[in-house]
């Protein structure tokens, strides 16, 4: 069980003047900003934890599952799924709330960097 969480965004900037009436004007920012992944888990406790440091520097693959497609005419199943890679670093890592009868769930939050991507890659 796990939950991934992720946008992009781009930043509004105000372009109204003292000529502007009844409502402010916006226009888009050039720069998109690469967002961030949040995921939560089960505990990964066979496995090294992410570090999170200001100099390590990783890289994040999100792949999607493989879908099957139909339609009333055809079939057809995807060979290559989904993704979105980019670098990145780990910006923080909650362990668990340890409690009998509670999954023992952990979430850690990945930026991408914008140095290399976030890119998407469709499915084929």
């Amino acid at each position: 069980m796990s939950k991934v969480d992720f946008s992009w965004s781009i930043e509004d900037l105000e372009k109204s003047t003292l000529d502007t009436t009844a409502y402010k004007e916006f226009v888009p920012s050039d720069l998109v900003e690469p967002g961030e992944v949040s995921v939560t888990c089960l505990m990964p406790t066979s496995i090294d934890l992410p570090v999170v440091a200001a100099t390590v520097t990783e890289t994040c693959t999100i792949t999607f599952p493989l879908r099957k497609v139909a339609s009333t005419t055809t079939t057809s199943n995807e060979t290559t799924a989904a993704n979105i890679a980019g670098t990145g670093y780990f910006k923080s890592f909650a362990f668990p709330n340890l409690q009998l009868g509670n999954l023992q769930e952990a979430t850690f939050v990945f930026k991408f960097d914008g140095g290399t991507g976030p890119a998407f890659t469709k499915s084929a």
